[in-house]
């Protein structure tokens, strides 16, 4: 039996490289025989006497679409069911199954006299059950017919029907359990659109999004994407996306606030990285999210206006947990007001209801004392053209980044002043109050204060002048919980772990999280291990985050500028002279420990890991792969985007946890 799969498979990889030559048949061949015109042909089982060592070589040019010789033609296995898909002759698919001398081949002799009661109106089911008991994995015959453009191959959650309908255990055994699991995930941001993508390519089918807004009008400027998240995007196939929609950063430039340079750091693949990273419009990577889930797995898995009231059924015990939902506005029941669901996975941000029922007590986000006013505008490159700027120091900062190409060779700079307006100091931690944080305020508030920021490259004060509209808002975080899990039910993103925007992190960690999470469920030999999997994901995953949390309090990477203004606060000639190169060193190399950027671990993970979107047949969405694609989304000299993207640089719930 271990003889037959071993040459069955050595089959299939010549299947998969269908231009090698030549080409290698085992013993499961079969024979073909045409008319002079070639119009009809009968199959017959290939005589192993005549070929008792088990493989032969032969010529490519034994085509059965090709050839009109009456002479028998030997074929392998793979090469004639391909036929047989293509052509849509399955009349022999029973004398295949009925042959004596495969009987050892097959699970049982139940499961062979059930399919050869296959109706004829199901002949792609028969194909893949026939590839199953023949030692043939599903998913690479799946992917080597969508490769053919057949539509109509049946999925996990098809075969699972069938496996039951015509009684087959060994295949209900053999196929895996994800397929039938019903999913929620609530809210539709970039941490809940890529769960779902993450979801899908594991072999999950059954779900649904649910999102409280009645438009998905993604808010947000400039966020950056590290290396590690765009791997994970680049294995779902989503890089060519993000390359056409985005800048490729080439450096990170820390500068004291007097335009005086403190070290220059290469980032993505121009530091040694198998990939890059991006600087992108968040609205752009959110919505180009939301078309491949809709290419994908359909749009009507996304349910908006759905505003999470209550759950129930969270014991692990149970075996679904049912959600209420209401229309945010009106607080009338939503067009679905009731699911339930295996698992639910909670990605509805820094303010989740999910969390605020699992920690009634935890109160509102904790308020850093510092406010971010942001901007965007359109404007010549500076320095590289992919460069980010940091100036200044802990409680006085601006950042400026480019996030999109734009017409005229121009680029859409994203921009943050930052100040401190609450002693750091003071035990209250309560944000700000503010009847609504996405309306735009006068640059007076604070732009008086970087009046003679000007570094040659780059002039502050004028950016800020020419910007049309400026937004503010408080820089929050939450405290590090000890458990995410509960049950059925777990929290991602900024639901489980908000952060401040320092160390270019937030959306990155919940791409790292849906990513372990999908790895952690896909695992499950049963539906009754879904809670573990959900532990398990948190075990992996809560230490590391709560650790970024605590290290971006203490300004992460940019502790670097604190040190500089605290040691030279009038300004530096020689930057040696302020801080040796290794005390330099160790500091970035410390917050990349933590936040999980280690070069060599990323680069090997990308080579192990090369060719998967290939090999699950994912793409990026067609209206983002077009370089530009996203120009004509912004209107003006400002970087006001039209809908479906809003140019409000402020989360759904009023506080910033995206990158700066």
């Amino acid at each position: 039996m271990e003889i037959v799969r071993q040459v069955l498979l050595t089959a299939l990889l010549l299947f998969r490289n269908p231009k090698s030559s030549p080409r290698l048949n085992t013993e499961h061949s079969f024979c073909s025989k045409r008319d002079h015109h070639g119009s009809n042909t009968t199959h017959e089982v290939h005589d192993h006497s005549s070929c008792r060592s088990g493989r032969y070589v032969e010529s490519p040019s034994a085509d059965l679409e090709s050839s009109d010789s009456a002479v028998p033609v030997k074929v392998p296995l793979d090469e004639h069911l391909q036929y047989l898909w293509k052509s849509g002759d399955f009349s022999d698919l029973t004398v295949l199954l009925c042959d004596s001398r495969h009987l050892d081949v097959h699970k049982s002799v139940e499961a062979r006299e059930n399919l050869i009661s296959f109706p004829e109106d199901e002949p792609e089911a028969m194909i893949g059950v026939l590839m199953y008991l023949y030692g043939f994995p599903l998913d690479e015959w799946w992917r080597q017919v969508a490769r053919l453009g057949r539509q109509d191959v049946p999925d996990v959650a098809d075969l699972y029907s069938l496996a039951l309908k015509y009684h087959l255990p060994e295949l209900l055994r053999a196929l895996p359990s994800c397929s039938l699991i019903c999913s929620v995930i609530v809210g539709a941001g970039v941490g809940g659109l890529f769960t779902a993508l993450q979801l899908h390519a594991h072999g999950f089918r059954d779900f649904r999004l649910f999102e409280a807004a009645s438009k998905l009008t993604s808010l947000g400027v400039g966020i950056n994407v590290q290396p590690s998240a765009v791997l994970v995007l680049r294995n779902l196939g989503l890089l060519p996306a993000l390359t056409s929609t985005g800048v490729e950063t080439r450096e990170l430039n820390y500068y004291d606030q007097y335009g005086n340079p403190i070290i220059s750091e290469l980032r993505g693949k121009h530091a040694g990285y198998k990939v890059p990273q991006f600087s992108i419009h968040r609205g752009h990577l959110q919505m180009l999210l939301f078309e491949a889930v809709k290419e994908r797995l359909g749009e009507d898995k996304i349910h908006l206006n759905h505003s999470l009231e209550s759950f129930d059924n969270l014991d692990a015990t149970r075996e679904k947990v049912k959600h209420h939902f209401v229309q945010r506005r009106a607080q009338e029941k939503a067009s679905t007001p009731e699911v339930e669901a295996d698992i639910v996975i909670a990605a509805d941000g820094i303010n989740s209801k999910v969390r605020s029922i699992l920690y009634p007590k935890e109160g509102p986000p904790h308020f850093s004392g510092r406010i971010l006013w942001r901007g965007c505008l359109e404007r010549e490159p500076f320095l590289t053209s992919a460069s980010m700027v940091w100036s200044g120091h802990a409680n006085q900062k601006f950042i400026a980044y480019p996030i999109a190409p734009v017409a005229d060779s121009k680029s859409l700079v994203n921009w943050i002043a930052e100040l401190r307006v609450r002693d750091e100091n003071d035990p209250d931690t309560t944000p700000p109050e503010k009847t609504d944080w996405t309306m735009s305020v006068p640059k007076e508030k604070f732009a008086g204060a970087f009046e003679k920021w000007t570094f040659g490259f780059l002039n502050v004060p004028e950016l800020i002048a020419k910007t049309e509209k400026v937004y503010e808002f408080p820089m929050c975080d939450r405290d590090p919980v000890e458990q995410w899990t509960f049950g059925r039910l777990t929290l991602l993103g900024d639901a489980a772990h908000p952060m401040y925007p320092i160390g270019s992190n937030g959306a990155s960690q919940a791409i790292l999280d849906a990513a372990c999470l999908a790895r952690c469920l896909s695992a499950c030999a049963d539906i009754t291990d879904m809670p573990a999997a959900l532990k398990q994901y948190q075990n992996e995953r809560l230490s590391a985050t709560s650790k970024i949390v605590m290290a971006n309090r203490g300004n992460g990477p940019d502790h670097v500028m604190q040190i500089v203004y605290e040691r030279a606060p009038n300004g530096f000639k020689h930057f040696n002279d302020i801080i040796p190169q290794d005390e330099l060193e160790n500091i970035g190399g410390a917050y990349k420990a933590i936040a999980g950027f280690e070069i060599d671990k990323i680069n090997d993970l990308a080579e192990k890991t090369d060719g998967t979107a290939e090999r699950l047949n994912l793409k990026s969405p067609k209206a983002w792969t077009t370089p530009g694609a996203t120009q004509a989304t912004t209107n003006g000299t400002n970087g006001h985007t039209n809908q479906p993207i809003s140019s409000t640089p402020i989360g759904l719930n009023g506080y910033v946890t995206a990158d700066p």
